[in-house]
């Protein structure tokens, strides 16, 4: 099996997919994926748009990624719950869940 954005939104689940240099999210409002975010010091046309065999619908509240990504250290993230009550794993078709 393999993933399909497509399946998962009909499923109601947010799919986001990440780059190095951009986030886009795929919804059932679009029926292209959404950018929602780009790296900083990148430039939207000449590093993304340019880049790809696709016109993207532009998020009306495109932001910057967060800088931390970037950076060496630690971004000293806190994350609500324990891993365990996070995850689910579905054995009928090997599939694992994660709630961010």
């Amino acid at each position: 099996r393999t993933f399909s954005g497509d399946a998962a939104v009909r499923r109601g689940q947010k799919v986001f997919y990440v780059t190095e240099r951009a986030v886009f999210r795929r919804t059932a409002a679009h029926d292209r994926l959404e950018l929602i975010e780009i790296a900083p010091g990148i430039d939207l046309e000449t590093n993304i748009l340019a880049q790809m065999d696709f016109d993207p619908v532009i998020s009306p509240d495109l932001k910057e990624m967060d800088r931390r990504i970037f950076r060496q250290q630690k971004m000293g993230i806190q994350l609500f719950g324990s891993l365990r009550d996070r995850v689910t794993y579905r054995s009928n078709d090997h599939a694992v869940f994660i709630d961010l």
